[in-house]
């Protein structure tokens, strides 16, 4: 298996199986990266997630998943680390939501790329569009003194590592998927 095969999961007809590995793509992309949420609080790896979002979904599909990562990072945030209510808090939430989105459109616009470095442009794509969407976004709610470099390289880091641990678990599900349709092909030409 090559890393040509490993992104594009929406690409193919959809089959009960390729149902089945998209929704646990989805899952993997979204329950870890909330969970994390309590120990990164502020560093949620919408970059990491947006681009692979973007490079293995088809569009709506990646939207409403780094959506559903952005509701869950609030709700952990609001619910369980006790955020502030104030309207800082929430239009920087909004920020962060609306620069995830930007993210995973940006990623998928290099979806063509079916290579390591098609992986790379992407994620360094949604990585730049994500932290350029909150520096824009603090010319209105403010903190523009936090985007330093060495905020940014941090920032990078942890969404690189995420974006990697990632990936590789899409290896695993891809793998064990063609693994699984492989026996099951084998077992039908035995049974015939």
């Amino acid at each position: 298996m090559t890393p040509l095969k490993l992104f594009g999961v929406g690409d193919r007809a959809e089959t009960a199986q390729s149902r089945a590995v998209k929704a646990a793509w989805i899952g993997l992309l979204i329950v870890p990266s909330v969970v994390a949420t309590g120990a990164l609080a502020c560093v949620a790896p919408f970059a990491a997630v947006a681009a692979l979002a973007g490079l293995t979904l088809p569009r709506r599909e990646a939207l409403a998943t780094v959506l559903a990562l952005w509701i869950g990072n609030q709700a952990v945030g609001f619910l369980t680390l006790d955020y502030p209510t104030d309207v800082y808090t929430l239009g920087w939430g909004l920020a962060l939501g609306i620069a995830a989105l930007l993210a995973a459109l940006a990623a998928g616009r290099v979806r063509a790329r079916r290579d390591v470095a098609g992986l790379a442009i992407g994620f360094a794509a949604a990585l730049i569009v994500n932290q350029l969407a909150q520096w824009a976004a603090s010319a209105f709610l403010g903190a523009g003194a936090g985007f330093t470099p060495e905020v940014i390289a941090y920032v990078a880091v942890i969404n690189a590592v995420w974006f990697v641990a990632l990936a590789a678990g899409h290896l695993v599900l891809v793998a064990l998927a063609e693994r699984r349709a492989r026996a099951a092909l084998a077992s039908r030409k035995a049974a015939a």
